[in-house]
């Protein structure tokens, strides 16, 4: 690196150009046997000047996050310096001091703390012949009996599946009936148009509920 010597910079001395040239040859290219200058070392503050906002790559970068909007994080590649990558799946509000995790779907997990699921997918069940896997969705409802007999309204998920082979269907008595209940026993058929079909004794009347699910 370039030694400055300012010996001759003092009051009532006469500035030669040669006390200045030092400075040129310094931070410029290294002309007159000076080495340029390629780091500097300042403390204290810088006012009045244009700071960087992005790099290539950095060792050490420290700046406050606030304000609304969208923040992602950023991280390199193992050790040594790398550009900084960002996760754009990773969303951070500052104005919460939150981060928010965005996926179509999860991995793995042990649990969700809340969500959505319109199926459960790859169960197990018995065909008849053997035990396969399938795709359950859900069905629930209740409908009012007379004369032991009841009929849903469609299901147009249920148009033409059979009961026992990729539709499964409960029902059960949750009030008291004009006959006594346990007496009857209940039968639960679905119709080509999709709807749930319950009978019972010729005198059961009263609500029945049941609950279903189909692949």
């Amino acid at each position: 690196m370039a030694t400055l010597n300012p010996s001759n910079v003092v009051n009532g001395n006469t500035i030669q150009a040669s006390d200045i040239e030092q400075l040129y040859n310094a931070f410029g290219t290294g002309s007159s046997g000076f080495t340029p200058i390629t780091g500097v070392s300042l403390t204290g503050s810088i006012t009045n000047a244009d700071v960087a906002t992005t790099a290539t790559s950095a060792s050490k970068i420290t700046t406050a996050i606030t304000g609304g909007g969208t923040h992602y994080l950023t991280f390199v590649q193992g050790a040594g310096t790398y550009s900084p990558k960002i996760d754009n799946d990773l969303e951070y509000n500052p104005n919460t001091n939150t981060l928010v995790v965005t996926s179509s779907f999860a991995t793995t997990a042990s649990f969700a703390l809340t969500g959505s699921a319109t199926q459960v997918n790859s169960q197990n069940y018995d065909n008849g012949t053997n035990v396969v896997p399938g795709d359950f969705k859900f069905v629930a409802g209740k409908v009012t009996m007379t004369s032991g007999a009841a009929t849903s309204s469609v299901f147009t998920v249920l148009q033409g599946k059979s009961i026992g082979n990729n539709v499964w269907i409960n029902a059960s008595y949750p009030t008291t009936f004009t006959t006594t209940p346990g007496q009857s026993i209940l039968q639960v058929n679905v119709s080509s148009s999709g709807q749930v079909l319950i009978s019972g004794g010729p005198t059961d009347t009263g609500v029945i509920i049941f609950t279903g699910m189909y692949i």
